[in-house]
């Protein structure tokens, strides 16, 4: 747990799937970049692209 005053820092991005489970390409693919301090609690939220869209995941990476 980082309680620190030093924010981590992160990226993540929704890849969202079709009613085949087939990969939707969309503009919104790229990475989101936040930070976040010890203690503190954050809520992501997505709107699906387009009306195909019936599932998704979400992928975080750690940035330096």
């Amino acid at each position: 747990r980082n309680l620190s005053r030093s924010p981590f820092k992160y990226a993540y991005r929704f890849t969202w799937f079709d009613e085949a489970g087939m990969e939707v390409a969309t503009s919104a693919s790229s990475w989101i970049e936040k930070d976040i301090y010890g203690g503190d609690q954050q809520y992501l939220s997505a709107v699906a692209p387009n009306p195909r869209c019936r599932d998704f995941t979400i992928r975080f990476r750690e940035l330096e």
